[in-house]
This record gives C-alpha cells, sequence and structure tokens, in this order.
C-alpha cells in the first residue's frame, strides 16, 4: 500500500475545491477578437467577389484569345488578297544581287578617290500630301455606283431623292457589330458632304466575346428580326442656321417629314421597327433620303440658288 502523502487538499475540509468537476470559467479578453469576428463575416462577400473576378478574367481570356485568332486570320486573307492581285513585294522573293570582293578592288583602283566629282548635297525631299479634289464652281463630285439621285414631288415640292443600295447586307452588317455602316458621301439641294448612316440593333453586347457577337448576329440574320435606325448626317458649314426638312426610308417603309436644325446637331434620324429583312430582295436593302426643304425653301430651287452662287453669277 502506497504511503499516504498529505497535500493541499483534505477531504474533510470544507472550504478547499475539490480535484475533479466544473472549475469557474473565466472569459480572457482577447486584443484581436473583434477584428477576427469582423473578417469571418466578410469571408463570404469576399470570396463571391474574387470568383466574380476570376470569371471577368477568363472571359477576358476568351476574348484575347479570340482577337489573336481574328488577327491572325485578316493577316492570312491579306497576303491571300495579295497574291490575288500580284502586290506582293518581290525583294522577299529575289535575292540580293551580290558583287565579288575582287571586283568590287578593282573597281575601286580604276578611278582614284580624289579624282571623283563632288556631287553637291541638295536640300531634303519635300513630303507630298494628298488633297481632296474640289470639283469646278458649279458641277458636282461623280455619285458613285450604289447612289442614285432622282426629284420627286412631295406635296407639290421638288423634293431630292437619294437611293443608297446595300450590296451583301450579312456581310457588311456583320462588320458593323459595334459601329455603324457609313454610306458614301453624297450631294443634294445644294449641300456638300452628306451622309447616311445606319445602325442594325442587335441588343445589349456588353459583356460578350467577339465571337459570342458574332454568333448572335448570326442568329438574327438567319431568323429575324432585324431592324434598327437610320440617321441622316449633314456636316455643311453654312454660318447659320440649317433647317431641313426631310424624310428616311427602308425600302417601302417611310418615316417623316422631320425638320432639324443641324446648325446644332449635325445628325437626325428615325428608328425603324420594320423587320428590314422582309425589305431586301437578293441580299441587297435600298436605303434612302428625301431632302424636301432647305430653310424654308424647296430642294431644288436651293440647288439652283447654290449653283447660281458658285457660279458667281
Amino acid at each position: 500500500m502506497w504511503p499516504f502523502q498529505a497535500g493541499p487538499y483534505s477531504p474533510n475540509s470544507a472550504s478547499a475545491a475539490p480535484p475533479f468537476g466544473t472549475l469557474p470559467f473565466t472569459p480572457s479578453a482577447l486584443p484581436n477578437a473583434d477584428l477576427a469576428a469582423q473578417a469571418c463575416h466578410q469571408a463570404p462577400q469576399l470570396e463571391s467577389l474574387v470568383a466574380g473576378v476570376s470569371s471577368r478574367v477568363q472571359k477576358l481570356e476568351r476574348s484575347r484569345g479570340q482577337i489573336s485568332k481574328d488577327l491572325a486570320d485578316m493577316l492570312s486573307e491579306t497576303k491571300q488578297m495579295q497574291q490575288i492581285a500580284g502586290c506582293e513585294s518581290k525583294a522577299s522573293e529575289e535575292p540580293e544581287e551580290t558583287v565579288p570582293t575582287m571586283r568590287r578592288g578593282i573597281r575601286s583602283k580604276t578611278v582614284p578617290a580624289g579624282n571623283l566629282p563632288q556631287v553637291p548635297e541638295g536640300g531634303p525631299l519635300r513630303s507630298f500630301t494628298s488633297e481632296r479634289l474640289c470639283p469646278p464652281p458649279g458641277l458636282a463630285l461623280p455619285v458613285p455606283e450604289s447612289l442614285s439621285v432622282k426629284t420627286k414631288d412631295i406635296d407639290g415640292v421638288a423634293a431630292c431623292r437619294i437611293e443608297w443600295r446595300i450590296d451583301g447586307i450579312k456581310t457588311k452588317f456583320k462588320d458593323c457589330l459595334v459601329r455603324p455602316l457609313v454610306s458614301p458621301q453624297f450631294e443634294a439641294a445644294g449641300l456638300p458632304e452628306l451622309r447616311l448612316l445606319v445602325f442594325p440593333n442587335l441588343g445589349d453586347l456588353d459583356g460578350l466575346t467577339m465571337r459570342e457577337q458574332k454568333s448572335r448576329y448570326e442568329v438574327r440574320f438567319a431568323e429575324g428580326p432585324l431592324s434598327g435606325s437610320v440617321k441622316f448626317k449633314v456636316v455643311t458649314e453654312t454660318g447659320g442656321r440649317l433647317d431641313i426638312k426631310f424624310n428616311l426610308f427602308i425600302g417601302d417603309v417611310v418615316q417623316g417629314p422631320l425638320a432639324h436644325n443641324f446648325a446644332d446637331h449635325v445628325m437626325a434620324g428615325f428608328d425603324f421597327s420594320n423587320n428590314w429583312l422582309e425589305s431586301s430582295a437578293v441580299g441587297s436593302l435600298t436605303i434612302g433620303v428625301e431632302v424636301i426643304e432647305v430653310n424654308g425653301v424647296g430642294a431644288e430651287e436651293a440647288a439652283e440658288a447654290a449653283r447660281s452662287r458658285a457660279s458667281g453669277s
């Protein structure tokens, strides 16, 4: 039997605490307890933010890869077109003409360097810049084949009707996912530098990669409907007001008339909700403008006045 050793605890002592049992708990005051609780509370939110950023990074990576592929395809197509047109640089095909070292040595000994005539140094070469050709007074620039200018009677006023035929609308609209399709420059009612702008409506394209945008366009063009807006742009400077009354049309659908002061804003137009695919014929679409009045004067009368001012009569 083990010898009994007296210790600090004795069962007969009422004031002593038992060796086993529930001990009183004293909460410890941690200096960073509040910060730890706040961090635990914000952890799920931070995790969701990290997941969102990771998703956007993946989309950007896919977009970068698609853009690189598109650039490579464009460069390849450009080289093929150059080969077809015969415009490739011949410098890369023809070897450089080399002169033997011995022959160069003989030539250098034929005429001493001191007897060679001195060539006077010329001035620097002038850089030539291309300037836009202006027609003679009273004459207009030739109209492109895709444009036609006619005279039309609208409510007793001789209006100027410009028709723009867009061939291959599927290909041309596909290149206008993020920018409008712009017509060639034309002249009407004595006003130069006129254009039409077409904005196909493909819905919200924000956040979509180029491949996703093209895929949506293919579906829209195949199944329809395809609609959008058309705007008339006038950048002619008259030094004052420029009130123009005009109509816009797509196929047989006409909207207007609209009176707008282009001195305040150079563009104005309409939204066309009709299905453009129903107005197209054999892959082409006709869009245009009918200029009725300019500053309260009929279009043909305004054109005649402009020709008179240009000729000085």
